[in-house]
């Protein structure tokens, strides 16, 4: 039993430090994502504290079990930061050395007063809830639709498990003055557990990062990098796709003069334009709502389960909050205004968006026509007939 227990321990120290150097090479490749170092720093002290206590147990002496608790104990603390860091991506790490301190303090403390078994009881416990509460820092955060999460939720839940079960024997079993290590079915159990899961973890991990990486990339190439709102390209592949039967409408806005606005205060000034313009429009949308920039200052909205009447008082609820933003250019406030062309389909017609836009865009033209600042709608029957 002591040999093959001593052999899953360095089974499992090898999984530790395989995954610490494959999340520090990752994490070279992407230093803005620092739950990544953490990670990796994790699964080294992880690596040390079972090499330590692998030494307790094949040489019972007090100190290694305390060092080796005591390290492990703090590498489970780094999982669960890792985790924080995962869901937030803050580097809170600072505010955890008190944690990381009382973790230290009560391993040693027990360990000075003799009580050997009742620090691994109190390790087993801390273990057991940090990784719960790890597992629970990656179930909040699937809302980011990351398939590899639930597995990796459900991975720390099972190690957190396995030490749950360490405590039934050691409470049993166990005296207080506890002078070699535990070595019962669970000890087995749980180390033979953390072995598969770690190494499922690490490569869960991988799986993870890199289906963020292939998401966020996907977005910055959907979005537009001065406004934050949806590109040319993202739109034109939404109005690719023809429409339900219901009420939808597409508005056009182009900012007034806008050359003229660039000619005057100089394309900083006109960015800040474009960019108060996109705040605008997004804040009085709605989720469902889709706005993109098609081009240099022409904005274009999607607004789904809308009527056309509904679709024009919000046109020109943007355009009037819009002319009411205070930018000021070398002291002199500079009013922009915005003109806005609007489109819709009736519930019993399936269009396209594409199809929709040219309307707008007709509609856009004859506000501009009017005198600009304006909003004008786009009959569809009026022009099929």
């Amino acid at each position: 039993m002591s040999l093959e227990y001593n052999t899953l321990l360095m089974a499992l120290s090898v999984s530790c430090i395989a995954m610490s150097m494959t999340l520090a090479v990752t994490w070279i490749a992407y230093r803005r994502d620092v739950f990544l170092l953490t990670w990796s720093l994790s699964a080294l002290l992880l690596f040390l504290g079972s090499i330590v206590y692998g030494l307790y147990a094949a040489m019972p002496s007090r100190v290694p079990a305390a060092v080796g608790t005591t390290v492990l104990s703090i590498g489970f603390t780094m999982c669960w930061i890792a985790a924080r860091q995962f869901r937030s991506r803050l580097v809170p790490a600072r505010k955890y050395v008190v944690l990381i301190g009382v973790i230290a303090v009560s391993h040693w403390a027990l360990q000075l007063a003799g009580l050997v078994g009742l620090m691994l009881l109190l390790f087993n416990a801390q273990a057991m809830v940090l990784l719960f509460a790890t597992a629970w820092e990656y179930w909040c955060a699937r809302s980011e639709r990351l398939h590899s999460l639930k597995w990796l939720t459900a991975l720390y839940v099972l190690v957190g498990l396995s030490f749950a079960l360490c405590i039934i024997p050691l409470a049993i079993e166990s005296p207080l003055y506890l002078y070699s290590a535990p070595k019962n079915w669970a000890e087995t159990l749980q180390t033979f557990i953390c072995i598969i899961s770690i190494t499922a973890i690490g490569g869960l991990s991988l799986a993870i990062n890199q289906e963020r990486v292939v998401r966020d990339r996907t977005m910055e190439a959907r979005t537009d990098g001065l406004t934050g709102v949806l590109n040319r390209r993202a739109f034109d592949d939404l109005s690719r796709d023809s429409l339900p039967r219901g009420k939808t409408v597409v508005a056009i806005f182009d900012l007034d003069f806008f050359k003229d606005v660039n000619d005057r205060c100089g394309h900083a000034f006109g960015d800040l334009v474009l960019r108060t313009f996109a705040s605008v429009c997004s804040a009085n949308l709605r989720n469902q709502d889709v706005v993109a920039r098609i081009g240099g200052e022409e904005f274009a909205v999607v607004l789904e389960d809308c009527t056309v009447e509904r679709a024009i008082v919000v046109a020109n609820r943007i355009r009037l909050r819009f002319a009411r933003q205070k930018l000021s250019f070398e002291g002199e406030r500079v009013r922009c205004t915005v003109s806005a062309g609007v489109c819709g389909s009736s519930p019993d017609e399936v269009v396209t968006i594409h199809t929709l836009l040219g309307g707008a865009d007709t509609a856009l033209y004859q506000a501009k026509q009017n005198g600009r600042n304006c909003v004008c709608q786009f009959d569809m029957k009026l022009a099929a007939a």
